[in-house]
């Protein structure tokens, strides 16, 4: 039996408070979202991916404490602090950690393939959407199908009983899967807005409609396949600034 259904079987034995509890430690801290509430949570290596859940997140606090944790040391934490270093952001001291912030909004994150950093971002997505259905989130891959592929995953999870178990109130109360679909997902909760809380679409797409809080590109570029070149993803990428909000509503990440 996986972790995930095991802490199902323990909601007998919680009790409301504890399940707030819980939740709101969660709303904090997205790798206990991750770990309480995700099936690809109870696979995940803490000292590798926890640092890479708070780099995607963009949360420089919980980072800079695994920068200095021995139960976190990885090749990203390794990396991190060595990047860091050259910057000059010293992640020990609150100006550096604004840096750190300020520098997390446009990160390249490239790592390895088969190393879970899509399974993480996906995760990291749903739980701040989770925590802040108002927030506006961009999946962006080489196709609609590629991106849709994410959409569905996160959705997955949303109609899961460990999901329902914390964040019954993100659910729509009548047929919450209608609000669940292949290419976007709407949080319940949402102030009013047009916009959905998740929108996938290739990068081909028509994208100028509306503006993300938080773009999450995966695998934009070409491959063998042809779905995209890498003429297409500059294109994207030049675009960027018209389809993310402005610094003074917000800015996006």
């Amino acid at each position: 039996m996986s972790e995930a259904l095991l802490e199902i079987e323990k909601k007998a034995y919680l009790t409301e408070g504890e399940v707030e509890r819980r939740r709101k430690l969660m709303d904090a801290d997205v790798w206990l979202f991750i770990r309480i509430v995700t099936e690809h949570g109870y696979g995940f290596v803490e000292r590798f991916h926890r640092p890479m859940a708070y780099l995607i997140a963009g949360d420089a606090v919980r980072l800079a404490a695994c920068l200095n944790s021995p139960r976190h040391e990885s090749q990203i934490t390794s990396d991190l602090r060595a990047e860091f270093t050259r910057r000059g952001w010293d992640w020990n001291t609150p100006l550096g950690r604004r840096k750190i912030q300020r520098g997390l909004r446009r990160i390249n994150d490239r790592e390895a393939r088969k190393i879970g950093k899509t399974s993480v971002g996906l995760d990291v997505i749903l739980g701040c959407t989770s925590a802040d259905p108002n927030l506006s989130v961009g999946i962006a891959s080489k196709s609609d199908p590629y991106a849709e592929k994410m959409c569905i995953t996160i959705g997955q999870t949303m109609l899961t009983d460990a999901y329902a178990m914390y964040y019954s109130d993100r659910l729509f109360p009548t047929n919450p899967e209608k609000n669940i679909t292949r290419k976007w997902i709407q949080m319940y909760g949402r102030g009013p807005s047009d916009q959905k809380s998740i929108e996938a679409r290739g990068i081909n797409s028509q994208w100028t409609g509306n503006h993300y809080d938080w773009i999450y590109p995966d695998d934009i570029v070409g491959t063998e396949s042809g779905e995209a070149s890498t003429e297409d993803a500059l294109r994207w990428i030049a675009a960027i600034n018209f389809i993310s909000k402005m610094e003074g509503l917000g800015g996006s990440r």
